[in-house]
C-alpha cells in the first residue's frame, strides 16, 4: 500500500481548472518515470493535459476502438476516414466522433460507424498480440528464489526505514531512558561509600538490571504485536506464507537493525546514571569500563537479553496483551532469585538452580563486581560487598552468564518464529 506498482484513479482532474489539472497530471507522470504504472480515466482534458499521456485507451459502447500510443491516434482515424483538425483538441473531438446521443435507439449512422471502429481495432491491433505459438511449445521457465543474502540484505534495508520512519517508538526508547536515568538519579542521590551505602548501591544497580530486561522486553513485544509497527507480526506470517523469504533472513536483520538503539538508549542512561548517582569513580578508566560495559556489554547485552524474551512473546502470541501478560508472569517471578532480596545461598537447593537461568542475576553480579572493584570503601568494620552477595569477583563469569542466556532466549524466538511460519504455510 505504501509503495504500489500500479495506481488506479478514477477522474483525478474532475473540478480543477486547466492549471491545476495539468499539476496532477505534472504529478503523475512523476510517479510513472520511477517505474509504476499508472491507469487513469480522465474527464474533458485540455490540449496540453491530453498530450502527456503515453497511451490512450478509447470506449465506446463497452467496445474499445482505439488502445495504443496517445500520439499516433490522430493519424489512426485519420486513416478510417476522421480525420482531426488541427486547431481542435483531440479530446474533445473524440468525444463528439464517439458520442451516441441514444443508447436505446441507435442510429444506422451510428451503428456503422461503431462496427467500423471496432471492426478494425480486432483486425489491427488484437492479431498483432495473438501468440505465434502452441501453448506446448512454449518453453518452460525456472522459477527463481533470491538467495539467502539478498534477502537478509533487503530485509536489513527495510528494518532499518522501518525503525527510522517510527519516530514515535524511538523517541519513546530514548525517553524512557532518560527518564529511569534521572528517576535513579533523585531516589539514590549522594550514595556514599560507607557501609550504609552497600544496600542503596546494590538497590540502584538491581534496579537497572530489571530496568534492562524489563524494558528490552516491552520494546520488542510492541513491536512485534503491532502496537507500534502497524502489525508486524501479521505482516511477516503473511508474506513468509508466501515464499517472499524465510525466517532466518527476518530475524537476523531484525535483531541487526535493533543493536544501534540499544547502544544510544544504554548510553543514555549510563551517563546519566553513573554521575548522578555518584558511583565509583576510583580512576577515569573506571567510568570507561562502566559505559563501555554498560552501553556495549552489560546493558546492550542484558537490553539484548530482555529483547529476546520479548521476541519469544511477540511471536508466540497474536495481541499485545497476551504477550504481556506471559512475559510478566514469566519474568517477575524470577526478580526473586537475582541475588538482591534474597541471597543466592538462603535459596532451597531444589530452587536454587532457578539462579542461573535468570537473567537479572548476571546482570546484577556483572555490575557489582564492577562497582565494587577497586571501591574506595570507608566501612567502620570488616565489609565485602561481592562475597556478601555470594559470587566471584570475576567480571567476565557475569558478562558469560548474559552472553549465553541471550543467545539461548534468541534462540527460542527464533524456532518459535520458524514454527509459526511453518504452521502458517501448512
Amino acid at each position: 500500500m505504501s509503495d504500489p506498482c500500479i495506481i488506479t484513479l478514477d477522474e483525478p482532474t474532475s473540478g480543477l481548472d486547466s492549471y491545476n489539472a495539468g499539476i496532477v497530471v505534472d504529478l503523475l507522470l512523476k510517479q510513472a518515470a520511477k517505474g509504476r504504472t499508472i491507469i487513469s480515466t480522465i474527464h474533458q482534458p485540455s490540449s496540453n493535459v491530453f498530450k502527456k499521456f503515453d497511451k490512450l485507451m478509447l470506449l465506446s459502447e463497452g467496445n474499445v476502438v482505439y488502445h495504443g500510443p496517445c500520439d499516433k491516434s490522430r493519424k489512426y482515424f485519420a486513416e478510417l476516414g476522421y480525420k482531426c483538425p488541427r486547431q481542435v483538441n483531440p479530446a474533445d473531438y473524440y468525444m463528439r466522433m464517439l458520442h451516441i446521443t441514444n443508447r436505446h435507439e441507435i442510429t444506422e449512422e451510428e451503428q456503422n460507424k461503431l462496427d467500423l471502429f471496432t471492426q478494425n481495432y480486432r483486425e489491427n491491433y488484437v492479431k498483432e498480440t495473438e501468440t505465434k505459438y502452441e501453448l506446448s511449445q512454449l518453453q518452460e521457465i525456472e522459477s527463481y528464489h533470491p538467495s539467502y543474502w539478498v534477502e537478509f540484505l533487503e530485509l536489513l534495508k527495510r528494518s532499518a526505514k522501518t525503525a527510522a520512519k517510527n519516530r514515535y517508538a524511538l523517541r519513546l526508547r530514548f525517553l524512557m531512558a532518560l527518564v529511569i536515568g534521572v528517576l535513579l538519579a533523585i531516589i539514590f542521590n549522594d550514595l556514599g561509600n560507607g557501609q550504609e551505602a552497600i544496600q542503596n548501591i546494590n538497590g540502584v544497580l538491581y534496579m537497572l538490571s530489571i530496568w534492562s530486561v524489563m524494558s528490552g522486553n516491552s520494546s520488542v513485544v510492541l513491536n512485534c504485536n503491532g502496537y507500534l509497527d502497524h502489525m508486524e507480526r501479521a505482516v511477516i506470517l503473511k508474506e513468509s506464507d508466501e515464499g517472499l523469504y524465510g525466517a532466518w533472513s527476518y530475524f537476523l536483520a531484525k535483531n541487526i537493525v535493533d543493536i544501534p538503539w540499544t547502544f544510544i538508549a544504554g548510553i543514555l542512561t549510563g551517563v546519566v546514571s553513573y554521575f548522578s548517582l555518584d558511583l565509583n569513580l576510583y580512576d577515569g578508566s573506571k567510568f570507561v569500563i562502566f559505559c563501555n560495559f554498560y552501553a556495549d556489554f552489560i546493558y546492550v547485552l542484558s537490553l539484548q537479553m530482555g529483547m529476546g524474551f520479548g521476541y519469544a512473546t511477540g511471536f508466540m502470541f497474536s495481541t499485545v496483551e497476551a504477550a504481556h501478560a506471559f512475559s510478566t508472569v514469566v519474568l517477575f517471578p524470577l526478580t526473586e532469585f537475582g541475588g538482591e532480596n534474597v541471597k543466592i545461598d538462603s535459596i532451597p537447593l531444589a530452587w536454587r538452580w532457578v539462579t542461573y537461568i535468570t537473567p537479572f542475576k548476571w546482570t546484577f553480579q556483572a555490575f557489582t563486581v564492577n562497582e565494587y572493584t577497586d571501591w574506595e570503601k570507608d566501612c567502620e568494620t570488616e565489609c565485602d560487598p561481592i562475597g556478601d552477595l555470594g559470587w566471584s569477583d570475576e567480571l567476565w563469569q557475569g558478562i558469560i552468564g548474559i552472553l549465553v542466556i541471550s543467545a539461548c532466549v534468541r534462540l527460542i524466538s527464533y524456532f518459535i518464529l520458524k514454527l509459526q511460519t511453518r504452521s502458517k504455510s501448512t
